[in-house]
């Protein structure tokens, strides 16, 4: 895995699509536990749904 930019809350992520749902979970996981830890109005920054996530590029988001 290789992180290629991070802005906000989105993460460029280029990985082998083997590891699409480890991945994508990981990082998923990671924005939730950052969103809840620095802002308190936010209870959890996870997309439920992991799949959601990837996409080949910003337009489809």
């Amino acid at each position: 895995m290789m992180v290629v930019n991070y802005v906000h809350d989105e993460i460029n992520i280029e990985f082998n699509t083997e590891y699409a749902e480890a991945v994508v979970t990981t990082v998923n996981n990671i924005i939730g536990n950052c969103f809840q830890a620095t802002m308190k109005k936010v209870k959890d920054g996870r997309e439920t749904n992991w799949t959601k996530l990837v996409v080949e590029n910003w337009s489809q988001k």
